[in-house]
Parts: structure tokens; sequence; C-alpha cells
């Protein structure tokens, strides 16, 4: 049983190899059964797949999941309930943290500031809130101080949006980085 288990892993891995974006497609919208590993939420699937490969195969991953979100954005794929596909944008946005995807972050940051309305425009309640969730990679993972006006805006609560998300904002600044991108040493300023 247990190399059955390892064949449908390894089965995923030479589709990776053969076509990238479709297996990782299949993956994250859970269309193809991944034997041992399909109890797990999505994120834990990536993260158990890929934390302990190699920097060209996690890069191959990066920008398969940088096209993922491209192809997606703003979109709903066939008949699929919405409440699903902000499940589904949840994982996907925890596993660019998770598994430090800096070409997937760094459009995400840059499509978030550009188009936030399509994510609130699928957002049903606090537990199906994929905004919050990318919110929370985008503090999670910076390495620069692009963001600080956002963080600003959510502790100020400039926008309607749920209070929760003034506690990102928090986070967000309590992990901003120095001038030279190294991790906060300290408190910001701007926190207080």
């Amino acid at each position: 049983m247990a190399a059955e288990k390892l064949s449908i892993i390894q089965k995923w891995w030479d589709n990776f190899e053969k076509d990238p974006l479709v297996s990782l497609d299949k993956l994250l919208l859970r269309t193809e059964f991944m034997g041992e590993l399909e109890r797990n939420d999505t994120d834990e699937i990536l993260f158990r797949i890929f934390h302990k490969k190699s920097e060209k195969v996690r890069h191959r991953l990066d920008e398969m999941l940088r096209e993922w979100f491209g192809n997606y954005w703003g979109k709903i794929p066939g008949s699929m309930p919405v409440r699903r596909w902000a499940g589904i944008l949840k994982d996907a946005f925890i596993a660019v943290y998770r598994l430090d995807l800096d070409q997937t972050y760094s459009f995400l940051r840059d499509i978030y500031d550009r188009d936030k309305s399509w994510l609130r425009s699928i957002t049903l309640d606090p537990p199906r809130d994929p905004e919050e969730e990318l919110l929370r990679t985008l503090a999670l993972g910076q390495k620069d101080r692009l963001l600080l006006s956002l963080w600003m805006r959510l502790c100020r609560r400039e926008e309607d949006l749920p209070i929760d998300y003034a506690s990102i904002g928090l986070m967000g600044l309590r992990k901003l980085p120095e001038e030279d991108g190294s991790p906060p040493k300290d408190l910001p300023a701007a926190f207080f």
C-alpha cells in the first residue's frame, strides 16, 4: 500500500516535470488525488512536496504559481462555487509565504494594489476571506518597505474593511524590514 501511495506522488512529479502548470492547476483545484497527502490542506501538500527540493525546482514552482495566479486573477474557474474558490485562493496565498516564492509574492503585491476589488467581490464571510489571507501573506513575506503605506491605511481603518484588517496592518508594520532589507531589529517608529 505504501508503494502505491508513493507512486501517486511520483506520478504527480513526473507530470509536473512534463507540464508544470497543468499539474499545479490540478493540485490547487484538487482535481487530482494526492495519495497519502490528500487529507492535508493544499498549502500543506505544496509545502511537503517542495520544501526540501532544490532551489531550481522551487524556482520553477514560483514561476508556475505566478503564472497560475495571472491566469485566474479576476475569474472563477468554470462553474465552481465562490465558497470553494475562496478556499483554493487562501491555500495558494499561504503557500506563497510558506515556500518563500519571491516572484509570486511580487506579482501578488503589485496586483493587489491595482485590483483588490475582485477579491472583495468573492468574500462571503470572515472564514472565506481570501483578501485577508493575501494581506497576511504580504505582511509575513516582506523583504522591502513598499507596503508601509498599506499597513498604515489598514491601521487607520481608512477603508471600509473588517476591524481584523487593522491587526493585519499592525502585523505588517511589526514585520516591516529595515531600510536595508534586513529583518526588523525592533518595532519601527511607524508602529507607534
